[in-house]
């Protein structure tokens, strides 16, 4: 259980920059190839990013939330850069949907309710799952709290309409300098 990683035979060479498999940029480097196994797959990754200092992004929008959106604060905590557009949801939130159900007696609509709320803190996200430790938290938790990013880009409909990805378009400059 853990991250692997393998660098046997891994050089990129002419040869592979010929057929097209790899960048002439990359040519003298090593290609590594990754595998976490586990259940914890995000903790090994951001332990691996922290020990060994790589410089990392993580790409979010509007469409980050919901366990994305914890994912991305995980990250933040261990150093990876945070880079698009606002995440979808505050940061402090209800979730884990129950999984028995009400059904509303007038429509016959089946609901689910939550029964987590989830808030930040410097150490990274906390849990409560009981209604009387709801009452006793802090009112500070209880605020909308939003992932500050490290850099903001917005994709515009011209950027789609050209098929262009200006947040990845950054990244990869950002890795040339």
């Amino acid at each position: 259980e853990g991250m692997q990683s393998s660098f046997e035979d891994k050089l990129v060479t002419q040869e592979m920059v010929d057929n097209g498999e790899e960048s002439a940029e990359n040519l003298g480097k090593y290609r590594v190839d990754y595998k976490v196994t586990g259940k914890n797959k995000l903790y090994y990754i951001a332990n691996y990013i922290k020990d060994y200092r790589i410089k990392s992004y993580t790409l979010v929008d509007g469409a980050t939330f919901s366990a994305a959106a914890i994912n991305a604060f995980d990250l933040k905590m261990v150093g990876t850069t945070l880079v698009g557009e606002e995440i979808g949801e505050s940061l402090t939130n209800f979730g884990n949907l129950t999984k028995d159900y009400i059904v509303l007696p007038n429509s016959n609509i089946h609901v689910k309710g939550t029964y987590k709320f989830f808030y930040p803190t410097s150490k990274g996200i906390n849990v409560v799952s009981t209604k009387k430790d709801f009452k006793k938290l802090d009112d500070k938790y209880k605020k909308l709290l939003f992932i500050t990013l490290d850099k903001v880009i917005n994709t515009t409909i011209f950027d789609i309409k050209k098929h262009e990805d200006p947040v990845l378009k950054y990244v990869l400059e950002e890795e040339t300098r």
